[in-house]
């Protein structure tokens, strides 16, 4: 099986946003991170987000943008969206004060919406 390089660059594009995403909002909120006992700084955060920004914007440069690509990265984010929800449910973790079956309203808004863009990129096959 291969892989375009369009769909290629989608992927490194979902992946390393996601990445930007979590270090932009948890230097944003000064969410505390302590790994193997060792308190990750928040300007560490900022760096890292920096760097994976680059990646971002060098990834969507090399990218054929239309309507398609778009609706592929969206589809991508939520669908990590809906992994991550699942594992917070699972775990029983509460997160922005969302916490056991309260987490089912998100994970339906966000199968909607894969739904929508679902159809969205096969109306046109």
């Amino acid at each position: 099986m291969e892989i375009s390089r369009d769909n290629l660059h989608v992927v490194n594009i979902v992946v390393f946003l996601s990445i930007l995403i979590f270090h932009v909002v948890r230097f944003g909120m000064g969410i505390e991170i302590t790994v193997s006992g060792y308190d990750i700084p928040l300007w560490m955060s900022l760096g890292f987000a920096v760097l994976v920004g680059v990646l971002v914007w060098q990834n969507w440069l090399k990218t054929s943008m239309n309507r398609f690509t778009v609706a592929k990265i969206a589809l991508g984010l939520i669908i990590l969206d809906i992994l991550s929800i699942a594992y917070l449910w699972y775990k029983e973790i509460e997160f922005l004060g969302i916490s056991g079956n309260e987490y089912l309203v998100p994970f339906i808004i966000d199968f909607a919406i894969v739904g929508a863009l679902v159809y969205y990129l096969r109306k046109d096959d």
